[in-house]
């Protein structure tokens, strides 16, 4: 998984491919939900679903994670993935 800024637009790019670790197969239809990790509050940035290979794609802007109100702390996301199958059981 990784994800990387899009030129200088604020925009940001997580992508990455589910894979079963003993067989490496594709793990199809898996809900990927990605939050920037707070001290008090993780902020949700989005989800998608993972593609019949197992990959995933998900865009964010950088006001979906920065504070609003002064003092700003946040550099970087600190990303948490939350990962559930097509049952909804979380992995």
């Amino acid at each position: 998984i990784g994800y990387a800024p899009l030129y200088d637009s604020g925009s940001m790019l997580l992508k990455g491919r589910l894979l079963a670790l003993e067989s490496n197969s594709p793990l199809a239809g898996y809900k990927i939900e990605v939050y920037d990790e707070d001290i008090v509050f993780d902020d949700r940035l989005g989800w998608c679903y993972s593609d019949p290979q197992g990959k995933f794609e998900l865009r964010f802007e950088e006001p979906d994670f920065k504070d609003t109100a002064p003092p700003d702390l946040e550099g970087k996301p600190e990303l948490k993935l939350r990962i559930l199958d097509i049952a909804g059981y979380r992995w």
